[in-house]
This record gives C-alpha cells, sequence and structure tokens, in this order.
C-alpha cells in the first residue's frame, strides 16, 4: 500500500476513533494526534485504547445514558489524567457532563469555571455555565456566559445551539427586567432558527 492509502487508513481510524470519544494526543506520529503524520504508528495509543474499551459498546441515540457507571468512572480517569498532560477545553467540556451524568452537577460547574479560569474558549463550556447561572438565579453571569458562548458559536451546524443559548441569554435579560435587550435577543435567535417555537413564544408574551 503506498503512502496516500497509509494516510487515508490513518484518517479513517483517527475519525472512527472519534465516533467513540476518542481523543486528540499530542505524539506527533500517534494516530490521534490532530495533524495526520507522516509516519503514523499502526497502534493507537493506550488512553485511546482504554476509551474505546469501555465506549464499543455504546447506542449512539442514547449516548452517555447507555454507559454504565463503571465505564464512564473509567474514562473520568482517563480524561482526568489527559487535562493534567494536555489541558484542552474540549477535555474540560467533557470531563464535565461526565461528572454531570453521574448527577455531581457541583464538580461539573467546578471544572468548567477552571476551564473558563484558564480562558479556553469552548462555547459549549460557557453555555452549560451560562445555563447552570440561570437556574441559579445568578442573571448576570448568565448573561456574561452565554454572551461568551454566542460569541464562539459561529459555524453553521452550530444555529441551533446559538438559537438555544440567545433564548436564556433573552430570559435572563427578562428576569432582570430588560425586556428590551430580552426582546433583542429572542428575535435573534429566531434569525438562527426561524421555526423555533421557544422563542416565538416568549416573544408572543414579551
Amino acid at each position: 500500500m503506498g503512502l496516500d492509502g497509509v494516510r487515508k487508513e490513518t484518517v479513517l481510524a483517527h475519525e472512527m476513533t472519534h465516533l467513540f470519544g476518542g481523543i486528540h494526543v499530542t505524539d506527533a506520529n500517534a494516530i490521534m494526534h490532530p495533524s495526520v503524520p507522516l509516519n503514523p504508528s499502526v497502534v493507537l495509543d493506550e488512553d485511546n485504547k482504554k476509551i474505546l474499551y469501555w465506549t464499543n459498546g455504546i447506542d449512539f441515540r442514547k449516548g452517555l445514558d447507555s454507559l454504565s457507571i463503571e465505564a464512564v468512572r473509567a474514562l473520568i480517569s482517563v480524561y482526568e489524567r489527559k487535562i493534567k498532560e494536555n489541558p484542552l477545553g474540549d477535555f474540560y467540556y467533557q470531563l464535565g457532563k461526565f461528572y454531570q451524568h453521574l448527577d455531581e452537577p457541583m464538580k461539573a460547574v467546578s471544572i468548567w469555571e477552571a476551564a473558563v479560569r484558564y480562558q479556553y474558549e469552548n462555547p459549549y463550556i460557557h453555555h452549560e455555565l451560562g445555563f447552570h447561572y440561570y437556574e441559579a438565579g445568578r442573571y448576570a453571569l448568565a448573561i456574561r456566559e452565554l454572551g461568551s458562548a454566542i460569541a464562539h458559536l459561529i459555524l453553521p451546524s452550530q444555529k441551533k445551539q446559538k438559537a438555544d443559548a440567545l433564548n436564556f441569554l433573552g430570559v435572563a435579560y427578562y428576569e432582570q427586567g430588560n425586556i428590551d435587550q430580552a426582546v433583542f435577543n429572542w428575535l435573534k435567535g429566531l434569525s438562527s432558527d426561524p421555526d423555533n417555537s421557544v422563542l416565538q413564544s416568549n416573544l408572543a408574551i414579551a
């Protein structure tokens, strides 16, 4: 097999590993390096092997709900180690989701707050924090985090997430009595997701 064939197989293995929760690593020759290696390894690194071991039976329709508690805790141990080695916003986000799944929401929040302090600009972290602060009645913090999420949700594939963030941003302003800002953000949300019934309902009662 020529080099192009090897690289194509490496890309396929890379993406399939991501599908089952695989993560990027720093080894330049590893299959899971962010860039396609010129001389790729023929085997996965140990951490991604462990991830695949625990996620190979996942039901993609149910996501984390289809994994056992034992599997989630095993994944947490991998992610906590990887954060120490190579702190990335994506690692913080997923680690928080694991703890959220285990019904440890404050542990998830503390992880996401740490990511924000280290300026890892992952929009999904800001969105999760914004929603948490909104539910806790901390509207100023909710507005800050949801605004950060919206600023980084720029891909066409993120339109529905952006609309959701704009909805909660509007609701946070509404709770503060700032109706103009609430309506402004709901209208922006509809520009991202015109058929969003929640945004339509909020505008109808504003």
